[in-house]
């Protein structure tokens, strides 16, 4: 077991760097965004150690690492980005849908959102894997230390939420 110190750290940090980095950024695809994912791997990573004892240090580096990636794609899926450039208003393609198609597709999107949000967290995080990022089910079962079987269950059990939350909201 390992016990906090600021050598430890260190040491994780120059071990781990470059493998971490490839392993965020090729989640991410931004070098920006990974190397301040990967800052706040290990600013976690010192805040944990210094209050557990801990068996695998890589593991666990890794492991925090994943679930930055997760929530830095939760933060962009949920951020309402709102065009104020004329020009970049212009730049965007017409879509031929009316005003009333545009509200009925944003409110149908914002009612799966409100679904998706309803679903237990792993059961989410698949979901997303899968549907956004198109991770397979065994990519899926390893990165959420879960088993095929179990993420296909969740696979299932959050496309019937979806679905049924998404028929008594009237879409």
């Amino acid at each position: 077991m390992h016990k906090f110190s600021a050598n430890n750290i260190s040491d994780m940090m120059q071990q781990h760097h470059n493998e971490l980095m490839r392993f965020v950024s090729q989640r991410v695809r931004c070098d920006e965004d990974a190397q301040d994912i990967l800052q706040q791997t290990f600013i976690r990573y010192a805040e944990y150690s210094s209050k557990n004892c801990i068996d695998n240090p890589r593991a666990l580096i890794f492991r925090i690492a994943a679930n930055m990636v997760v929530d830095h794609h939760r933060l962009i899926f949920n951020r309402q980005e709102y065009v104020t450039d004329e020009r970049t208003l212009h730049s965007i393609e017409d879509t031929g849908q009316n005003i009333e198609q545009q509200c009925d597709h944003l409110q149908r999107l914002e009612a799966l959102n409100r679904a998706m949000q309803q679903l237990p967290e792993k059961c989410r995080q698949a979901f997303y894997l899968h549907r956004i990022e198109g991770y397979t089910h065994a990519e899926i079962a390893e990165k959420l230390t879960l088993s095929e079987s179990m993420v296909g269950k969740h696979l299932v059990r959050a496309m019937k939420h979806c679905i049924d939350y998404l028929k008594h909201y009237g879409t």
